[in-house]
């Protein structure tokens, strides 16, 4: 893995280390699917467009390679993702700069991925296998992974009989597909703490 990171990855040279960034270099052209959740938040370039009213009068009918967009059109596009947004600005009297946080202009926007899919509870295994655990918190766990923005269809909820001797408590899985065409489940591993945690967080 280590190695593998080593020739995907990579970093300017020495003369730019102040803007302490990391490049990811990907065989994939043009768009990439990832985990929303991934950007938490996004800095504007010092000379970037602000509103649509700032780009030239023929910029849509441009090509995407000659186009330009704006701030508005980025926070559109990412809207209700709860990013941060920042723009960078010059020091004064100084070559330098900083950044000042900006404020999201879609900031009251439907969340994005926030619909709860239905649930098969049929697909869970209530048995503690020796484990005194309330059967609460396997329904709690199923209301958990059905509000994941990534959720399809349940695959399983029960008891992970090897993390829970691992970690010396009981661990409830969940698996879920995110696809009808992907047949590769997502896990979830919870303790009983974090099942009361991260319910709690869902103020339902």
């Amino acid at each position: 893995m280590v190695e593998t990171l080593k020739l995907t990855s990579g970093t300017k040279s020495k003369r730019w280390q102040h803007e302490d960034e990391i490049r990811i270099i990907m065989d994939n052209f043009g768009k990439v699917e990832y985990d929303f959740r991934a950007v938490k938040a996004i800095y504007f370039g010092l000379k970037m467009p602000k509103t649509r009213k700032d780009l030239h009068q023929d910029n849509e009918v441009l090509p995407d390679y000659l186009s330009k967009v704006c701030q508005e059109q980025i926070m559109e596009v990412l809207k209700g993702r709860n990013i941060k947004y920042y723009q960078m600005v010059l020091k004064s009297n100084s070559y330098k700069f900083e950044y000042t946080e900006i404020d999201d202009l879609f900031k009251d926007s439907v969340k994005y991925k926030a619909v709860v899919k239905f649930l098969d509870k049929t697909y869970i295994d209530y048995n503690g296998y020796g484990w005194d655990i309330e059967p609460s918190y396997f329904d709690k766990a199923a209301v958990i992974i059905s509000r994941e923005p990534y959720f399809y269809e349940l695959n399983s909820i029960h008891v992970s009989k090897e993390q829970s001797i691992l970690r010396k408590e009981p661990i409830i899985f969940a698996g879920f597909f995110i696809d009808e065409n992907n047949f590769s489940q997502m896990k979830k591993y919870f303790s009983l703490a974090e099942i009361d945690q991260t319910f709690k967080q869902l103020e339902i």
